[in-house]
């Protein structure tokens, strides 16, 4: 079993993703507060997260340079742990652009624009 930190702003969106996890059968979620890298830390070592599910858009509490130093940090605390970013990809370009760039970099170990469906995000998952 996978265990996943979830760490997205919208509550509609972040239950539909926590509810989807939980009834797959192969992960463990555990939901963090957005915008709060204490608390995204503290649930990543509580769980010893295998995925840290990042949502990322285009203000500055959640942009991709601000996600990316809470990685590194992540990283540095839990090796081990995958990093994958939720994008809108109706953001604006610069946002897809970043996120695509982050993972060509290796930054990151995968991305997801929202839209996908939950099929595909639990097969994606299951195969990190």
């Amino acid at each position: 079993m996978k265990k996943i930190v979830v760490n997205i702003r919208h509550g509609l969106m972040r239950e539909a993703v926590m509810r989807m996890l939980s009834g797959n059968g192969e992960f463990l979620p555990m939901a963090s507060e957005a915008g709060d890298e204490v608390d995204m830390m503290e649930a990543c070592l509580a769980l010893q997260a295998d995925i840290l599910l990042l949502e990322v858009a285009y203000d500055s509490d959640m942009s991709v340079k601000k996600r990316l130093c809470e990685i590194r940090r992540v990283r540095e605390r839990i090796p081990r742990c995958k990093v994958v970013l939720l994008c809108d990809e109706k953001a604006p370009t610069e946002t897809a652009h970043e996120v695509m760039c982050a993972k060509r970099d290796g930054y990151i170990d995968h991305f997801f624009y929202s839209s996908l469906s939950e099929a595909y995000m639990s097969a994606m998952l299951t195969a990190l």
